[in-house]
């Protein structure tokens, strides 16, 4: 409605006057949020800890939150060449945590785009002290845009049930946003699971899980001195006296000389701060006394060491001039020098070398292992590159759901898809535990199985919420799409706020959410032969409102939907057709 002219002046005036409802922009239906540890956070030299920030790529991830964790390696050596047989070696993963970063890689590897990324500490952190509580939650609410969360590392957490119910509880409270939970990896795990879930039905209806873990084809990240050789068995003729007595010298040499070597590189150090101190000292003042230039080095020794060992060293040395006290110096770092220290690491590898060859691996590290044996290290390096990722599931999950919004809509189920950069379920899910995950008559509390089929490979082949017993909110996609459009539809909204509360008000209302939901409607998104069956829109008097309400200030609108939900259960009945008498 146009504003009153101001005609007081004669002349001609021009009004031009809306014809057109406001409209309702399309809001993100699937931006997911990843709570967990990183390996930084800062950018530009802010912190980010406990701030959601969006990133666009994983480029932007390790820009400001770091790479991925180290994962502590143990590796097994089976060796039967010596009967005929074939070296074998086999890696594996213990005590792996802190996976984000590979979280993030799974996500981007099915589709995932912006996201979000909520770091709440460092991977070096003391997980003892925890919490997964509201305060940690309420961190989210200015993130507006956020429609999923993900939780990589609770399930490694001692505070999982809460991380759980908190989750719940936030998404329930700010109603635009699903949780994604991941499912301890063991079948003993589902009950417990079911357990700590809150048994609220608006809670319950915010949340998905999934199971089991995923075998990925991520490779971990490892630091070389720490992959340790755990076990090791050579199926041969026992070593002759000579080289087990080698192999045993050898492995306590390498002990000695690989403690020298640390020993070396600190005093290293030490040497070269008193050279450059009395250095200093002497090019500042030619004519400085050979006491001073002594109370130089002793304080610059004391300095590095808080020992006053060298002060008496340096005192004994009885110098008299410049040169002598330089040679001093030197005299304290006898056999402490680069040589000292290439003498040591000659002597390590050589005593590795020793081992190698007589068959003593266990124990070893791989970067020792290298230069001895380098066949032998290179098969122990694609065994690890062979070794897949254990992953909780609900990353993936999240990257598939950005990709099927952006393919097919948010009304379309997240299910019967493949995962990506995954090799097989953890856990072979076969059809009888299938169907208790589905359903659950106790509680309704339906857990989405991950499944591998013959030519098919590795599906999602659920679409339910918790909520699995509620025929309103049973399914994953209708809860999503009633977040989609109650978010666009709140937002659009706001326009309103304040405006007078009247027919003309209400009509436009009224047409800009009717121009919406068309849109979702011929899209797919609401189920009818004609608008009229997909959904309805009522606001004014005397559908939605009274008198007391317009007195009150309240513009009550009423919207009616018809969500689309998924074909879970496909029945296909035959019978017999039988040829007609032809009399």
């Amino acid at each position: 409605m146009a504003a009153l002219v101001d005609t007081r002046m004669p002349g001609v005036y021009t009004v031009e006057v809306p014809t057109l409802p406001p409209s309702i922009a399309l809001v993100p239906s699937a931006v997911p949020c990843f709570i967990g540890y990183t390996e930084k956070h800062e950018k530009n030299s802010e912190s980010l800890l406990r701030k959601p920030t969006r990133v666009r790529s994983m480029r932007e991830y390790e820009d400001w939150f770091g790479g991925a964790s180290t994962a502590q390696i143990k590796v097994t050596v089976v060796d039967n060449t010596g009967i005929g047989g074939v070296l074998t070696v086999k890696a594996r993963s213990e005590n792996f945590k802190n996976r984000m970063h590979y979280a993030m890689q799974l996500y981007y590897a099915n589709g995932g785009g912006p996201c979000f990324i909520y770091s709440i500490g460092t991977y070096t952190f003391d997980k003892t002290t925890e919490v997964y509580d509201e305060t940690l939650f309420n961190g989210l609410k200015k993130a507006k845009d956020i429609t999923i969360l993900v939780m990589p590392d609770a399930t490694d957490s001692d505070k999982y049930s809460n991380a759980v119910q908190e989750a719940l509880k936030h998404c329930s409270k700010a109603v635009n946003r699903v949780a994604l939970l991941d499912v301890k990896n063991s079948e003993d795990e589902i009950d417990d699971f079911r357990n700590i879930v809150p048994t609220q039905i608006d809670q319950k209806k915010y949340g998905a899980a999934y199971f089991p873990f995923l075998n990925t084809t991520l490779v971990y990240k490892y630091e070389m001195d720490e992959v340790v050789i755990e076990s090791f068995f050579r199926n041969n003729q026992a070593m002759n006296a000579a080289d087990a007595t080698a192999a045993t010298n050898a492995a306590a040499d390498y002990q000695t000389k690989k403690a020298a070597q640390a020993k070396a590189e600190s005093n290293q150090v030490l040497y070269v701060s008193i050279k450059n101190a009395v250095g200093k000292a002497h090019a500042a003042d030619n004519a400085i006394a050979i006491a001073d230039l002594q109370e130089v080095a002793k304080r610059e020794a004391k300095r590095i060491t808080g020992s006053a060992t060298l002060d008496a060293s340096l005192s004994a040395a009885g110098v008299t001039d410049f040169p002598t006290l330089d040679a001093a110096i030197d005299t304290l770092t006898t056999g402490l020098d680069v040589q000292g220290k290439t003498d040591a690491a000659n002597a390590a590898l050589a005593a590795a070398a020793v081992i190698a060859k007589s068959g003593d691996l266990q124990g070893m590290t791989l970067d020792i292992l290298e230069d001895a044996n380098n066949e032998l290290a290179s098969k122990i390096k694609q065994a690890i590159r062979d070794l897949p990722v254990l992953m909780p599931p609900t990353s993936a999950i999240a990257g598939i759901m950005v990709q099927t919004d952006a393919t097919q809509g948010v009304w379309q189920a997240p299910a019967n898809v493949g995962v990506a950069a995954t090799i097989a379920p953890a856990i072979e899910i076969d059809d009888d535990l299938h169907a208790s995950l589905n359903v659950d008559a106790t509680s309704g509390k339906s857990i989405n199985a991950i499944r591998s089929y013959e030519g098919r490979g590795v599906l999602v082949f659920g679409a339910r919420t918790l909520a699995g017993n509620d025929l309103e909110w049973r399914y994953i996609s209708v809860r999503r799409t009633f977040c989609f459009i109650e978010d666009a539809i709140g937002r659009a909204m706001q326009n309103f706020v304040f405006s007078p509360n009247t027919r003309d008000t209400w009509i436009k209302a009224k047409a800009m959410i009717d121009n919406f939901l068309v849109q979702i409607w011929q899209a797919g998104g609401l189920f009818g032969n004609t608008t009229n069956e997909a959904y309805q829109v009522n606001v004014g008097l005397p559908e939605t409102m009274t008198d007391v309400d317009i007195l009150e200030g309240k513009m009550i609108v009423e919207i009616k939907l018809r969500v689309a939900r998924p074909a879970e259960f496909i029945i296909l009945r035959y019978e017999h057709k039988f040829q007609a008498n032809a009399n």
